[in-house]
């Protein structure tokens, strides 16, 4: 400031003043001087800004994860503008503290915001001095630009005057990397496990490249676990080539291959894998049911185990084949990388299903995964409830009768036909899923349907030598439909009586004491067939086939057929003898006088007869009369489910004489007599309580 000393007197400059001065010869004069006002010229001081990056801790993310901490640049707070005007002197020392406006920028948009890494919650804010992260967008995958954009206020804090309007000035940007590793696609849901049918999955790490352009390739490994290790292919099934290589013969290497045991064991089928190299084949009695087959390029896959292959170079994208060995098949895959760059303290990073772009959420494909995060491995088939049943099949039967497990426990629950109320048949519901050969041809079961199996030894030619090539006993007698199974029973509307090839089941042997009407007592070595021998998982109990043996040795005197256990194999195996030619026999010595039986029908009859003891084992139809309480006692007698009392009991299967109008003694002359009822039964009875409501499959007690 310019002082001036005037008569003694400082005056600062730009002040109005009155100078005035006296003489003798004229009156006072007086001096004006105008007051001197400061007028701003505000102009850009120093830039807003001096151009450092934000920083972040981590330069690589995965998709869908937080950037975190985020830290504004170092930078000065407030935007300095300069008055160029020095004459008269700027009241404000010639420089202007402005606000300045902050905004945090990004190349693809997302939310900036604050995270609190006690709570793990983010909450978006317009604050710039709250920012401490940034979250892209959940479905982005590559390469982020963040920065800070300054802009001032152009006016003064101090007097709230105008001033200089700066340009905006942005930041130097901070680059980070948004990758994913990625395994595709989903189990399609239809699928249904097959042996030798394949699915292809591909892994992938995007993007190829990271924001310094260096390759994010890397070597990347597939592995199967939590598989499952059936033996054979389904239940009753070893050989996928089936028994025509098996045959009889138990395979030397390998144990579970065969059906029974031969004194010089081999099987074709294995050794045409081993002597083909395929040994990795060759071993699928006892490992994993789920493999990648070896020979796929490009990869390292352990043979023969075969659930793990490594790609030999480093990549960007793997695509690997896995092959399913077993008709009940189930287990994970999964992709993992050692990755030069993405991994953090040489811990692998591990593929995820991919993410839904309608939805934008990370598909899973089980209960236990979290939507949020993603899945990390891929269930095969697909199987949200990670019973080892595919889903498709379960909603085609009812999860209440087709889930694997109920309460811990393997799930049987079949209630068709309902018979005396008990639920199942011995195979639980994986089992039924898993399925068998019947005749030479795979097929799975209905969970709400109970199954029968039936073995018929007597389909073998009669006299060969003599070209005679009709059965012993035809197939038919035991499909018919005047025989068994008959109404209410397994098999009703062709559902769940399954006749079986002789060689699909075990054989297995049981030593029996038999005693014969006469008293006497034998011992019986009895050969039956075992279904479910190939089990493992959710497995209950053995099931057995009834089997039907043409014979005579074990019949007791004028019997023409003996069934000698139940289908469920507690007091013996389900072993039927029939005797064939007692049969013919039978059939053509009343024909001759004057009736008209067919012998396919008779047999039939006989056989449904048997098959019937075998579920009516523990039921005696008269309670109240015992065998050998009186003279015609075996009329009134109904144990092992002979039906000999109540209404339709001569015209049911369980009459236990043929033909039905056939009875013993009567009359105590010492001859068979006879009852009006010439026609053979077609049906078990419905009479209350009769057959249709008393028999059952599984041992287990009414529920």
């Amino acid at each position: 400031m310019v002082i001036w000393l005037l008569c003694g007197e400082l005056i600062a400059v730009g002040t109005k003043v009155s100078l005035s001065y006296a003489s003798s010869e004229t009156q006072a004069d007086t001096l004006q001087f105008e007051e001197l006002i400061h007028e701003h010229q505000w102009e850009v001081g120093q830039p807003i800004f001096n151009g450092m990056p934000p920083t972040v801790e981590k330069e690589y993310i995965r998709r869908g994860e937080i950037i975190f901490p985020l830290h504004l640049p170092i930078g000065p707070q407030v935007d300095m503008d300069e008055c160029v005007v020095t004459d008269p002197p700027c009241p404000l020392n010639n420089e202007a503290a402005n606000s300045l406006i902050i905004e945090w920028k990004s190349n693809i948009g997302g939310e900036f915001g604050h995270y609190d890494p006690q709570t793990r919650i983010f909450t978006p804010t317009d604050d710039p001095y709250l920012v401490n992260a940034y979250l892209p967008p959940k479905d982005f995958i590559g390469i982020v630009i963040i920065w800070v954009r300054f802009d001032d206020v152009p006016i003064c804090n101090a007097t709230g005057e105008p001033t200089a309007n700066d340009d905006d000035v942005d930041s130097v940007p901070v680059m980070i990397t948004v990758w994913e590793f990625e395994i595709t696609p989903v189990c399609p849901e239809k699928w249904g496990p097959k042996p030798y049918e394949t699915l292809t999955f591909t892994a992938t790490i995007r993007p190829m490249y990271d924001h310094y352009g260096n390759s994010l390739a890397g070597k990347i490994t597939f592995q199967l676990f939590e598989t499952s290790h059936q033996p054979g292919f389904c239940l009753n099934a070893c050989c996928a080539g089936g028994y025509d290589k098996c045959g009889d013969d138990r395979c030397p290497i390998y144990p579970y291959c065969s059906y029974d045991i031969s004194i010089f064991p081999q099987c074709t089928w294995h050794q045409e894998f081993l002597l083909n190299g395929q040994t990795w084949l060759a071993m699928t009695v006892w490992d994993s049911d789920l493999k990648f087959p070896p020979d796929q390029e490009g990869f390292i896959v352990n043979e023969p185990v075969c659930t793990e292959a490594k790609t030999i170079n480093e990549v960007t994208d793997a695509t690997i084949k896995v092959m399913c060995l077993d008709y009940g098949a189930f287990g994970k895959l999964k992709a993992t990388c050692l990755h030069p760059i993405l991994s953090e303290m040489e811990i692998e990073i591990t593929a995820r299903l991919p993410f839904n772009e309608e939805e934008k959420v990370f598909i899973v494909d089980d209960i236990l995964a979290d939507p949020e995060n993603g899945d990390y491995d891929v269930r095969i088939p697909y199987d949200r409830d990670l019973d080892g049943i595919a889903d498709d099949w379960q909603k085609k039967h009812g999860r209440q009768y087709a889930n694997a497990f109920v309460e811990g426990a393997p799930t049987d629950r079949d209630d068709t036909p309902s018979g005396n109320g008990t639920q199942g048949d011995g195979l639980s519901a994986y089992e039924e899923y898993r399925g068998l050969l019947v005749r030479g041809t795979w097929r799975d079961l209905d969970p709400k349907v109970k199954d029968m199996f039936v073995m018929n030894f007597g389909a073998v030619p009669r006299d060969p030598e003599n070209g005679d090539w009709n059965f012993v006993i035809p197939n038919e007698a035991i499909t018919s439909n005047d025989g068994f199974p008959g109404q209410g029973v397994p098999g009703e509307n062709n559902k769940g009586f399954w006749l079986l090839n002789a060689n699909e089941g075990e054989t297995v042997q049981q030593t029996r004491r038999y005693r014969d009407d006469q008293g006497n007592v034998h011992n019986i070595l009895l050969t039956g067939k075992l279904i479910n021998y190939l089990h493992g998982y959710a497995h209950i109990q053995d099931v057995y086939a009834a089997v039907v043996v043409p014979g005579s040795q074990l019949l007791a005197q004028n019997s023409l057929a003996e069934t000698f256990g139940p289908i469920w194999n507690v007091e013996g195996l389900p072993v039927i003898e029939i005797d064939v030619r007692s049969v013919e026999a039978q059939v053509n010595s009343w024909n001759r006088v004057g009736y008209n039986y067919d012998l396919l029908h008779a047999l039939a009859c006989l056989i449904a007869h048997e098959l019937g003891h075998t579920i009516l084992w523990d039921v005696d139809h008269n309670p109240y009369v015992q065998h050998g309480q009186d003279q015609i006692s075996i009329l009134t007698s109904g144990d092992w489910g002979h039906h000999v009392y109540q209404q339709h009991r001569m015209c049911c299967f369980m009459w236990p004489y043929f033909p039905p109008g056939l009875v013993p003694d009567l009359d105590g002359d010492g001859n068979f007599d006879s009852l009006p009822f010439p026609n053979l039964p077609t049906d078990f009875c419905d009479s209350h309580p009769g057959c249709q409501f008393l028999w059952h499959l599984n041992p287990k007690k009414k529920r």
